[in-house]
């Protein structure tokens, strides 16, 4: 990926969601929840959240909004297909 400044905003990203993550609660940190909030009441202060049907990865993005748009933003870097193709010779160099 030669693009600087597509690699620049990816980390941007990832060191935001790395710190959201360990920022304290007394500091605006999220304090221990992980994934999104499925339901939430009053009386009591309850709060349930849910990771739905991620892959394990993607449930630690989703923790964060930063790490959710890291999540989305690398899609196409997360992709590989396989083409078998016949044996190929060895390069050596020179």
């Amino acid at each position: 990926m030669p693009d600087t400044g597509r690699r620049a905003l990816l980390l941007g990203l990832l060191v935001a969601h790395i710190a959201t993550l360990e920022l304290p609660q007394e500091q605006g940190g999220n304090g221990g929840l992980v994934g999104r909030v499925a339901s939430a009441s009053r009386g009591s202060v309850s709060v349930t959240t849910d990771y739905a049907t991620q892959t394990e990865r993607a449930a630690w993005f989703a923790q964060t909004q930063y790490g959710a748009a890291f999540w989305a933003a690398t899609r196409g870097l997360r992709q590989a297909r396989y083409v078998p193709g016949g044996p190929q010779m060895p390069r050596i160099w020179p």
